[in-house]
């Protein structure tokens, strides 16, 4: 792509390449000036083009457990991660930001002095290298702070049970039953602290809720319906907000005549 300008009265001149005029790998850029008595010999600059983004940053589980309670707080929180060497790296954690450089080795650090209110949270990272792309962002969704000294139990899926038919017992995950209302066993690692719920989901929707306890076992309310479903749990506040969250178990249900 050739462009022409002409140089102003101090031998300035500025020319713009649109994004389809750049090329896709390193380039040359020649200058020829030229006036009524010829033309000059090029002067040349090898350019290095780097149009692709690198690839989104990773956030590990922050504080090691992706728990935050009112001790971490105080102290101030270390968001930990790894992306592309030498990019410009910036984390929002539910509206507040930090900002840092990849390492050599990859790694990166920020520390949040002040932390989100209370409840499940997410973090997002964004890597821009020295050209200027922009990843896409990385994220980690399971971040919960408890900093008001509220203890937010850790929720595990132990068994679904499934009593119909020949067979019985626990059904694998991924597994096959024949029980349209298998009993699902949940254990917490604390007991329901005031205000919180533990809420049952079929498929995302609620099925039955808890508001006292750590040891759960109940049959499902409504009954499946052939094919892949998928149960979890969440505990909840007071005003809905969603404190922590269960790994999801996957059963298919087989309507068996």
């Amino acid at each position: 792509t050739t462009l022409t300008e002409t140089a102003n009265a101090s031998g300035f001149y500025s020319v713009t390449f649109a994004p389809a005029q750049v090329p896709n790998a390193d380039a040359t850029v020649s200058v020829i000036a030229s006036n009524a008595g010829g033309s000059s010999a090029p002067a040349t600059h090898n350019v290095e083009v780097d149009r692709a983004p690198p690839d989104a940053p990773i956030i590990d589980d922050v504080t090691g457990d992706n728990l935050v309670d009112s001790g971490e707080a105080a102290a101030g929180v270390s968001v930990t991660g790894s992306a592309e060497a030498g990019t410009s790296i910036a984390v929002n954690w539910e509206g507040l930001f930090e900002t840092t450089t990849a390492e050599a080795n990859g790694s990166w650090e920020v520390l949040f002095q002040t932390v989100p209110a209370d409840g499940l949270t997410s973090i997002q990272a964004v890597s821009t290298d020295i050209a200027g792309n922009e990843s896409a962002p990385g994220s980690n969704d399971g971040v919960t702070v408890a900093a008001d000294n509220v203890v937010v139990p850790t929720i595990t899926i132990v068994d679904l049970l499934d009593d119909v038919g020949a067979t019985t017992g626990p059904i694998e995950y991924n597994g096959e039953t024949d029980d349209s209302q298998p009993e699902v066993v949940i254990n917490l690692s604390d007991p329901l602290g005031v205000g919180q719920a533990l809420e049952v989901l079929v498929d995302g929707d609620l099925d039955r809720t808890y508001n006292t306890g750590s040891n759960f076992s109940d049959e499902i309310n409504n009954s499946l319906t052939p094919g892949a479903h998928t149960f979890s749990a969440q505990i909840t506040d007071g005003s809905g907000g969603i404190l922590s969250t269960s790994d999801i178990y996957l059963v298919t249900f087989t309507d068996v005549p």
